[in-house]
């Protein structure tokens, strides 16, 4: 049997080491992604004011405090490809805030979490512009592809869902929030 030399052996310790950091690593990220995946899996949004939880919704009880749902145009482009404008469905976010008791004129912030517990935050801008941002639900009347695919963005099928937060005039349809969870409203 050949001995192992002090670099082959050295090496190996060192991936020994890294696989389990990144185990450990994972392990507490998964743990600490439980509430967002918990969400995600009972298709609810939870909203949050100042901080504290406004309260947690399916889509259709915001659908029914809004008066129902909206149609509204946005580019889809994947990659690769022409971009392919699309009628969507869903509900205004100043519609939902309204419908809330939020005055728009107050806002501090707005930020939105996915599944995964990346969270996005758009300008102030942007949320009070009419037809501008939407929770959407659907497109072209099709529901979204549960989940994130990797090839997902080169292919006319969109994924993300169930929730998929748009900017209506976003050209390249790279500005969204696929499997949105958490809405997160700071007021001035």
């Amino acid at each position: 049997m050949k001995k192992l030399n002090k670099t082959a052996f050295a090496a190996i310790i060192i991936v020994t080491v890294l696989a389990a950091a990144f185990g450990t690593g994972l392990g507490l990220i998964l743990h600490d992604n439980k509430e967002y995946r918990e969400l995600y899996e009972n298709e609810l949004i939870k909203i949050n004011l100042n901080g504290e939880e406004l309260g947690i919704f399916t889509f259709g009880q915001l659908a029914e405090l809004c008066g129902g749902i909206n149609e509204f145009n946005a580019v889809y482009k994947p990659s690769r490809k022409e971009p392919i404008e699309r009628k969507y469905e869903g509900l205004e976010l100043k519609g939902v805030l309204a419908a809330l008791g939020i005055d728009i004129a107050e806002l501090k912030s707005v930020s939105f979490r996915a599944s995964d517990g990346y969270p996005k935050v758009f300008p102030l801008s942007d949320i009070q512009k009419d037809n501008e941002v939407f929770i959407a639900v659907k497109y072209g009347g099709r529901e979204f592809i549960r989940g994130i695919k990797p090839s997902g963005s080169t292919y006319p099928d969109e994924d993300g869902g169930p929730f998929v937060v748009i900017k209506a005039s976003d050209v390249f349809s790279n500005d969204r929030v696929r499997g949105l969870v958490e809405i997160n409203v700071t007021l001035l």
